[in-house]
């Protein structure tokens, strides 16, 4: 069954380039400078490469948090993570949101334990997280649905009971003009039948 009072905020590209050149403000007026910037995959990955842009820090690193179901056990994947940490002392560790903290506290978890220097940030953050960002945009409440991973929200949302996928993107609020682009491709993707297939 859906649920009625989840509210949605689907921000524009506008607002998350808003958001980062706030969250660059910051971190330059903190007179903070980093040797690389570490972006959790995924959801990380597009704000870490347009902070590095804003930062003028060419080493960008992405590291992914896995998590197994039913297990607290939780793993970092990346090629050159202790070495990351060894060579570039000071990290700027990027993810878009932070909800539960969980995926940020435990990387920043992992490099310290390495003797890195490790400052975090996001686009937002949950009032109710466990671990709040050095640096961030703003607190929301809302479920956040980033550009970058709409198609993935509508998955969600049909298996959540949206009954077909113009129910499920509509639900979102996008912006009429993306929802114009983004429709066809959802079609595309999920066939004629207007519905996503339970995976």
């Amino acid at each position: 069954m859906v649920d009625d009072l989840v509210r949605f905020l689907a921000p524009n590209w506008n607002l998350i380039y808003q958001g980062l050149v706030d969250v660059a403000s910051k971190i330059k007026s903190s007179g903070e400078e980093f040797d690389a910037i570490v972006g959790i995959a995924r959801g990380g990955w597009i704000p870490a490469r347009i902070l590095s842009d804003f930062l003028g820090v060419k080493r960008l690193i992405s590291m992914q948090v896995s998590s197994y179901q039913g297990l607290t056990k939780k793993a970092v994947k990346s090629l050159d993570e202790y070495r990351l940490a060894a060579t570039e002392r000071k990290i700027l560790l990027v993810d878009d949101v932070a909800d539960t903290g969980s995926s940020l506290l435990y990387i920043k978890n992992r490099l310290t334990e390495v003797g890195a220097i490790c400052r975090t940030t996001t686009i937002y953050v949950k009032p109710w997280t466990n671990f709040w960002p050095d640096y961030y945009f703003r607190e929301v409440t809302e479920w956040v649905v980033f550009p970058w991973e709409i198609i993935e929200t509508v998955g969600i949302r049909l298996n959540q009971g949206s009954s077909n996928y113009d129910q499920a993107l509509n639900e979102i609020g996008l912006d009429p003009e993306l929802y114009t682009i983004i429709r066809p491709m959802v079609g595309e993707l999920y066939g004629d039948k207007n519905r996503l297939k339970k995976i």
